[in-house]
């Protein structure tokens, strides 16, 4: 479950509205300042590509007497600032994203001749998107959203080969021994074919503790917009999204 630190605030007003946004705007596209853009976020995760978009379940605790395995996480009592840790391992992979010398790419969502003619990620750009635009983004949330955090190591469960999810680089390190400090984490690719993100794995009660997020450069780099954009994009990841407000 999620909070707004700050109720009253204007920032914390201005998420909300940014939420009610994420989960009616994207059948067709999303405006920011005019701009208008396209967001496939409710299309990926209704499952309309090739590839699966369930989220995989957590359990919060063992039952009585079951044995603690690596299938558990433990949330602890009272509320604090979410915890968002950031993993952008598919934008050091020159196959997960368009290069110059690119015509066609796999996009994550099981096309695997994606057209890379507007999609070309260039280096300031994936410079801009691991330094400025990724912190920049996540910070907007993890600024304003409350959880009840989770204790000790956040161990990433392993995604199914034929799920969108699975698509995205997870370390070992991030399956055992796990990722410390963290309530959330997010994975980042630049791949073609559209803005979109989805939760990967969910504690039984729906709260998302991973999530995937692609940021396609035609669709993100719309000068001081990128930053605004992505963090459209993370709040779907966070469970802001049609299928969970409905």
């Amino acid at each position: 479950m999620l909070q707004f630190s700050h109720a009253p605030s204007q920032c914390a007003w201005l998420l909300v509205v940014m939420a009610v946004v994420a989960a009616v705007c994207c059948g067709g596209g999303c405006s920011a300042a005019s701009l208008a853009y396209p967001c496939t976020s409710d299309a990926v995760m209704r499952g309309n590509g090739r590839l699966k978009s369930a989220a995989v379940v957590v359990k919060p605790v063992p039952a009585p007497g079951a044995a603690q395995s690596g299938e558990y996480v433990v949330v602890t009592e009272g509320w604090a600032p979410i915890r968002i840790a950031v993993s952008t391992e598919d934008l050091k992979d020159n196959r997960k994203y368009c290069s110059f010398s690119s015509l066609r790419k796999w996009n994550l969502l099981g096309d695997t001749s994606a057209d890379c003619t507007a999609d070309v990620l260039s280096s300031q750009q994936k410079d801009a998107l691991v330094g400025g635009v990724v912190p920049a983004a996540v910070k907007l949330h993890a600024e304003r959203l409350l959880v009840r955090p989770l204790e000790g190591p956040l161990k990433v469960p392993t995604f199914a080969a034929d799920s969108v999810c699975g698509q995205f680089t997870v370390p070992a390190a991030h399956h055992t021994p796990g990722v410390d400090d963290a309530d959330m984490v997010l994975y980042f690719a630049a791949a073609p074919g559209g803005v979109w993100a989805l939760p990967c794995a969910t504690l039984d009660d729906g709260r998302p503790i991973v999530g995937a997020v692609n940021l396609a450069p035609a669709n993100l780099f719309h000068g001081r917009l990128a930053t605004r954009i992505a963090a459209h994009e993370i709040a779907h990841a966070l469970g802001f999204s049609y299928q969970q407000m409905a």
